[in-house]
């Protein structure tokens, strides 16, 4: 069912898809989690680990990309298609296939998007550095 990428093979899907500008030194990948008005199912779990995979695939490469940092933000549903993203997302390091928004909330570290966008990056040990320095 999975969309596993090889490292390489995303290299290309981010060069291709994301032409680099000046700047650009990080990536956010965004997956949303159920609630309890949306319930978990098999789809939605599958698109948790391939968000996971493609993380973990691309901190490999991530320097040839120029990048300093991937990052993997998870946020609660907003209910339906093309809505806006909510103000804050969370990072979270547990296993991403039972997550759910309470689960967030309670275990997650809430990152406003803002943040995920310029302010803060991670480094590829996961350890927070502030833009411009890895530690």
């Amino acid at each position: 069912m999975g969309a596993d990428l090889s490292p390489q093979d995303l290299k290309l899907l981010v060069s291709s898809a994301f032409p680099r500008r000046s700047g650009d030194r990080a990536l956010a990948i965004l997956v949303d989690v159920p609630d309890e008005c949306v319930p978990d199912n098999d789809r939605w779990r599958e698109r948790r680990r391939m968000a996971r995979q493609w993380m973990q695939a691309l901190a490999t490469v991530g320097g040839e990309l120029g990048l300093e940092a991937v990052t993997l933000v998870y946020y609660p549903n907003v209910h339906s298609n093309n809505a806006d993203l909510p103000a804050s997302g969370y990072l979270y390091d547990g296993d991403p296939l039972p997550l759910t928004a309470a689960t967030l909330v309670a275990q997650g570290r809430a990152m406003t998007l803002s943040e995920v966008f310029w302010v803060r990056l991670l480094s590829w040990d996961g350890h927070a550095a502030s833009r411009g320095s890895l530690a």
